[in-house]
Order: C-alpha cells, then structure tokens, then sequence
C-alpha cells in the first residue's frame, strides 16, 4: 500500500466521520447555546435544564438521521472492501 491510498483511505474515513458526527454535534452545540443565554438570562443556574434537552433532541436527530447515516457508512464500507484488491497491489 502506498502512501497516497494510506493518506486517500485515512481522509475519506475522516470526512465520513464529519458527515455522520457534524449534525448532532450542531444540534447539541446551538440548543446548548440558546440554553446557556437562557439560563443567563433567568439566573437559573441548574444543570439538568442545559442537559435533558440536549439529550432529547441529540436522540431525536439521531432517530431522524438514523437511515442517512447508515446508507453512508454502509456505502463506505462497501467501498473500502470494492478496494481490497487495490490496496493490495
């Protein structure tokens, strides 16, 4: 294997890992954001209120990406073992 499959394989691992973790990581990061401007807002200073509802809707967008994500990953993998041969040469 040489290092432009090594380097090709590795940046392609890494941008399915973008494509799959980037929407519930957003999601987490804005209803936080709007939580924490709430929480400052009202001085509610409480923890469970910034973490249920990131769990719920991390779930709810996992629920709802669930199909997406596996036809990527599964799609990739059929392309990583299409490759075998290739990157044994």
């Amino acid at each position: 294997m040489s290092q432009g499959l090594a380097l090709d394989l590795s940046r392609n691992a890494m941008l399915i890992l973008l494509l799959i973790t980037a929407p519930v990581l957003l999601v987490a990061l804005f209803i936080g954001l709007f939580l924490g401007i709430f929480q400052a807002a009202t001085q509610l200073q409480d923890i469970t209120i910034s973490f249920v509802p990131k769990l719920l809707a991390v779930i709810i967008v996992m629920f709802l990406l669930g199909p997406f994500t596996l036809n990527v990953l599964t799609s990739y993998i059929i392309r990583l073992y299409q490759s075998i041969p290739d990157i044994i040469k």
